[in-house]
């Protein structure tokens, strides 16, 4: 079943991403609206999607964001906007958030992901992996190692089932694991960021 994702917690990631990386408050609507697409193509093939252009800027006043229609551009209203709107990106699933921070996402935005505050997190997931063999064994032996340069931890390898791979024969096994991802630190100092004219 997909998940609509709203536009507007996107923007609201983009304008987050700047501000920590850039120390600034403002984007101009094309940078917004490639990231935006960027993220919609990163998402294909998953159970996520963004929300249809006609319902965008909806709420974009709810989530602390104003746009200049003169200057074509997204800002937040306020420093204390951007803090009290945290739980926009806390709560945006682990696959796009992941969207977010490749690097073909983040150049739109003119963002270099060393410049954000990313700590690596583990998350329980489930899921299964089709595995080319003959042997069950020899199929939940490659599967735990796949789990495995991934990084994840606790792994749980739990049912097997025959399956055809690629028209071979195979195995698809479920398993639960610690998954790693990444998300960028939304606790913000209370001292500002943006420097202020005197």
């Amino acid at each position: 079943m997909i998940k609509i994702i709203e536009r507007e917690h996107i923007i609201y990631t983009a304008l987050l991403y700047n501000y920590i990386a850039n120390k600034e408050m403002v984007l101009p609507a094309f940078k917004v609206d490639a990231f935006l697409d960027e993220i919609k193509n990163n998402l294909q093939n998953t159970n996520y999607e963004l929300s249809s252009d006609e319902e965008q800027n909806n709420y974009l006043f709810y989530c602390g964001i104003r746009y200049d229609d003169k200057d074509k551009s997204y800002s937040f209203k306020s420093e204390k906007e951007l803090k009290l709107k945290s739980w926009l990106y806390d709560t945006l699933p682990n696959e796009v958030v992941h969207a977010s921070l490749l690097s073909s996402s983040l150049e739109k935005i003119g963002v270099h992901k060393e410049k954000l505050q990313i700590k690596e997190k583990y998350d329980w997931q489930n899921g299964h992996l089709d595995i080319p063999s003959t042997k069950e064994d020899e199929a939940r032996s490659s599967a735990r190692s796949i789990l495995e340069s991934k990084k994840c931890h606790n792994i749980i390898l739990t049912t097997s089932s025959r399956t055809r791979v690629d028209s071979n024969e195979g195995y698809r096994i479920s398993y639960v694991c610690e998954e790693p991802f990444e998300r960028v630190d939304t606790t913000l100092p209370n001292k500002t960021l943006i420097k202020k004219d005197c």
